[in-house]
């Protein structure tokens, strides 16, 4: 967790800060699509010493917001497999992005935000990042 602040996803589409809530910091990872498929990216809190709320957007071109494809901040309570922390029907701790992409590659960043509410503060820490990749047919 000892990647600088330098992305930001576009606000709109399923992610904007809100409350005053500052981006912390993110890792990118380069994902290789060799054919039209539909992929799956999940992203959850998994540290046990810290309070992580995630956000996971992916892009066509690295560090460019304006070539984002999708963008995913909190799944909901009733999809996600994280018990605790489900507030007004979100699961801030988890983030799930579903896509159809054709060949090439996307830039995916695991994001968080960092910020205190109501007593706990989320910050840096370890997550999990899993992807589900099923090629399409012709």
């Amino acid at each position: 967790c000892d990647g600088a602040d330098d992305q930001r996803n576009a606000q709109g589409d399923g992610c904007s800060a809100d409350g005053g809530e500052i981006q912390g910091q993110d890792r990118t990872y380069a994902l290789v699509i060799e054919q039209r498929s539909r992929v799956q990216l999940d992203l959850r809190d998994a540290d046990d010493g810290a309070a992580i709320d995630t956000v996971i957007y992916l892009q066509g071109q690295c560090g460019d917001p304006g070539s984002q494809v999708v963008c995913h901040d909190d799944l909901s309570c009733d999809e996600s497999d994280i018990d605790f922390g489900c507030e007004s029907g979100s699961q801030v701790r988890h983030s799930r992005v579903e896509v159809e992409l054709d060949p090439g590659t996307y830039y995916v960043v695991a994001d968080q935000y960092s910020y205190e509410r109501r007593g706990t503060e989320f910050r840096c820490g370890a997550v999990s990042i899993t992807y589900d990749l099923m090629p399409l047919g012709d």
